[in-house]
């Protein structure tokens, strides 16, 4: 995929192809020169839920919250709904925007975070490289890694899905609070 976006405006079309894909829906492009480029989003169509969608994410029932997450995420969007998202659930959030901030923060803490919630494919340092770094410092961090991008790109960064705790996104905000749960639970 190609795209003429600048660098961190909005979703790149790797991305929007692997979501698209994953909720069995497809893409269709016309694109003329001098003329620009129009993409049709199909998604198939389901019946309602049921339930209002100003509900509030329903957690797994066990009392965890106040549990602080440092949340690594460089797309601003994702990462303020994340945030917003996990926040509701009653966690403290701290945001970093790449890993540099993310170790920078690290580096300020006296105790460790309860998790790390990292992206797997970020510039300058993928998620594992983080967690590597983040684990010298506090050695016993439980790691949760999300990624938008297809299992072998996933893969090419060190993350084998089966041998660590990964969501693949895009994620409802039940999937991601019971996601994180899990993690924290995790002994």
């Amino acid at each position: 995929f190609y795209s003429t976006r600048p660098s961190g405006r909005g979703l790149g079309l790797a991305t929007v192809h692997g979501i698209v894909s994953q909720s069995k829906g497809f893409i269709a492009v016309n694109s003329e020169p001098g003329q620009g480029s129009l993409f049709e989003v199909y998604f198939p169509r389901i019946p309602p839920i049921g339930r209002p969608a100003s509900s509030p994410p329903v957690g797994t029932g066990q009392h965890i919250s106040g549990k602080r997450i440092l949340l690594v995420e460089d797309n601003h969007e994702v990462r303020n709904l994340t945030a917003t998202i996990l926040r509701r659930s009653g966690f403290e959030v701290m945001l970093a925007d790449t890993p540099a901030v993310a170790l920078d923060i690290c580096q300020r803490l006296d105790s460790a975070p309860d998790m790390l919630l990292t992206d797997v494919v970020m510039p300058g340092m993928s998620g594992r490289q983080l967690m590597e770094h983040i684990r010298r410092r506090f050695p016993g961090l439980r790691v949760g890694f999300v990624s938008g991008y297809t299992a072998d790109m996933v893969l090419r960064h060190g993350i084998e899905q089966e041998q660590v705790a990964f969501l693949q996104k895009p994620y409802s905000p039940e999937t991601l609070t019971r996601f994180v749960h899990q993690v924290l639970q995790q002994s």
